[in-house]
């Protein structure tokens, strides 16, 4: 099974669509989650909205749109780019890729954008206190940590966190 080119080709395909994919979704996610964070946004709860709908939607009503809009002769997106006498073929042999990568991330970059938010909203603001104090307070979790973790095994569950 390894010495056969169409299974190793296919182990690339899929190794070249996770190398497309991952990045553009972790990076694209962690940028508008950080954008919903920072406040630029002003309708912020319908912006999640906008980014968790497409999750929402059923696979097979995706799908259709997708064909919908891949389709040669239908699709306006092609049409849009036929009048500027661009000539695109989204099922390309070339181009299935990014075709794909595209409809994943349309599909699961919102949720992933919720999740990232979520986390961020778990992260403490800016302190009232002296920084005096948030200083002491790090050196005081440092020091229990070290304590913890240079103590024996059976003796984790009584240190206080």
């Amino acid at each position: 099974m390894l010495t056969d080119p169409t299974f190793l080709g296919g182990l690339g395909t899929v190794a070249l669509y996770c190398l497309v994919y991952i990045p553009l979704m972790v990076v694209g996610a962690l940028a508008l989650a950080l954008v919903l964070d920072s406040g630029m946004v002003r309708l912020r709860a319908f912006a999640q909205l906008g980014l968790f709908l497409p999750h929402a939607v059923p696979g097979i009503i995706a799908a259709l749109i997708w064909l919908y809009l891949y389709t040669p002769g239908i699709s306006p997106v092609i049409d849009l780019f036929a009048r500027a006498d661009i000539t695109v073929d989204f099922l390309g042999v070339h181009t299935v890729i990014p075709s794909i990568v595209n409809i994943a991330l349309w599909s699961n970059l919102g949720y992933n954008t919720v999740v990232f938010y979520a986390a961020l909203q778990a992260v403490p603001g800016r302190s009232s206190r002296p920084r005096s104090w948030t200083a002491r307070a790090r050196s005081a979790r440092r020091s229990r940590s070290r304590r913890r973790w240079c103590a024996p095994p059976w003796s984790w569950w009584r240190s206080s966190p």
